[in-house]
């Protein structure tokens, strides 16, 4: 990442953060809605679905920015 996440330009910087063992449930919800459309037209799930999010949360890669609203 280059700087700071944003919502839309000339927002306020969103803040971010490295993911923890706590956000594994919700980003595995995430992932999940954002493919529930497209997977009847699919012959198998899409990486993101097989992707194993704890192990994930445990290395710096993986990162969230929050919006609460």
């Amino acid at each position: 990442m280059t700087g700071p996440a944003r919502a839309s330009a000339g927002s306020e910087p969103l803040p971010v953060r490295k993911a923890t063992a706590a956000d594994v449930p919700s980003i595995q919800d995430v992932i999940t809605a954002a493919y529930a459309k497209y997977l009847s037209r699919m012959d198998r799930p899409p990486a993101p679905l097989l992707c194993d999010y704890a192990a994930a949360g445990r290395t710096p890669a993986v990162a969230l920015a929050s919006v609460r609203g």
